[in-house]
């Protein structure tokens, strides 16, 4: 038993020793750190995305830090590396343009959990930092939203959820943020932040001549990849309960 308890205290100083290491070794300023914290079933867990100058894409030793599994109980939140490689301390170089870092979250019951973001305005390079959750095809920009609340499954897909960095800030929030409309590697996304339900997105040219129609299901988030010419472009949004228009900017 006593060596048992030796491992863990072990496991513990070996964790935290690479967490103070990996921020030693960012950025100086205190930049460029992104912390996701997970509450559910009265237990979470932490992640860390850091930019770091040194750092490489795959598992570096002395940046990042290997997932340790806890109890099945517990929600056990790591990003995922090559498909591959499970990390608690998740270290990159420093982008060029956006990137996108993939989640993995492993449930252990069915009930609801929430999700804490701090550092997301700390990216000097990435005005930016969304998070995706595939499965509702809704987008939370972390600046704005640090706190995300959402129904969890042990049936969701593991790599339910997705971090993208962007030095885009092609974000529009219309009509008291009601809405909101995401421009993204051009795929659109909109988003209506209340009770109101989508029923269809048009997409003009700035002289009002109809490129794209789509007719929505009364459903709170639409997306769809555009594969339209960078350029300035009109949307055109019907609900159930109002119409809006904004001008949008694909790069």
């Amino acid at each position: 038993m006593k060596r048992i308890y030796l491992l863990i205290i072990l496991i513990f100083i070996c964790f935290y020793s690479h967490l103070t290491l990996a921020q030693s070794n960012r950025n100086p300023n205190l930049n460029d750190v992104l912390t996701l914290k997970i509450n559910g079933n009265s237990y979470q867990d932490n992640l860390y995305i850091a930019f770091n100058q040194n750092a490489t894409q795959g598992y570096d030793g002395q940046y990042d830090v290997l997932k340790l599994f806890g109890i099945y109980a517990a929600p056990q939140f790591f990003s995922i590396v090559f498909d591959t490689i499970n990390l608690s301390i998740n270290s990159v170089p420093y982008p060029v343009g956006n990137y996108t870092v993939q989640l993995g979250l492993q449930l252990g019951k069915d009930t609801s959990y929430t999700i804490t973001a701090t550092g997301a305005d700390s990216f000097i390079n990435f005005p930016m930092v969304l998070l995706e959750d595939t499965k509702t095809m809704s987008f939370i920009n972390l600046i704005q939203q640090p706190i995300y609340t959402f129904n969890g499954l042990t049936s969701d897909s593991l790599k339910r959820f997705k971090v993208h960095f962007s030095n885009s800030t092609n974000i529009y929030s219309v009509y008291n943020s009601q809405i909101q409309i995401f421009t993204f590697c051009n795929t659109l996304y909109v988003n209506t932040l209340c009770d109101e339900k989508i029923q269809s997105v048009e997409i003009t040219d700035i002289l009002g001549r109809k490129l794209k129609d789509f007719r929505v299901n009364n459903e709170n988030n639409f997306s769809n990849n555009l594969q339209m010419k960078p350029s300035t472009y009109l949307i055109n949004i019907t609900t159930n309960k109002s119409k809006y228009s904004k001008k949008i900017i694909i790069n």
